[in-house]
């Protein structure tokens, strides 16, 4: 469902998946793997995490990406069209504004309220 929507809102922004700069927040849980596979078709895959063995790991799994990258901490994400977080961090914002470049579109799940707060910060300096 992730996958899904974060497709849909690139479409009305005039992205598509093939043809972005993808980025997945939080990629070494479970949920965010799956979807990390399922965004291999990206034409470049960002994925995002803590843990570099993990990170590896998930990267071996989305080798039909056409490029990939395996990256720690948020500025990672700046060249992403489209993000995906769904991440279990709940102390801290792990995405400000300065963290997105213009026009980026964010799409985050329910754990990750503190990225959704960080998303409206980012809407309301642009607008």
């Amino acid at each position: 469902m992730a996958v899904e929507a974060l497709s849909e809102a690139g479409r009305i922004m005039g992205h598509t998946i093939s043809e972005a700069t993808v980025a997945v927040v939080g990629a070494t849980g479970a949920i965010r793997k799956t979807c990390a596979e399922t965004l291999r078709s990206a034409a470049k895959l960002i994925l995002v995490g803590k843990r570099e063995d993990a990170l590896r790991q998930v990267a071996e799994k989305c080798s039909g990406a056409r490029r990939r990258a395996c990256q720690h901490g948020p500025l990672a994400i700046y060249p992403a069209d489209l993000i995906l977080t769904v991440t279990s961090a709940v102390h801290e914002v792990m995405i400000h504004p300065e963290h997105l470049k213009p026009g980026a579109v964010v799409c985050d799940g329910p754990p990750a309220r503190r990225e959704q707060a960080g998303a409206r910060r980012a809407a309301r300096r642009r607008w």
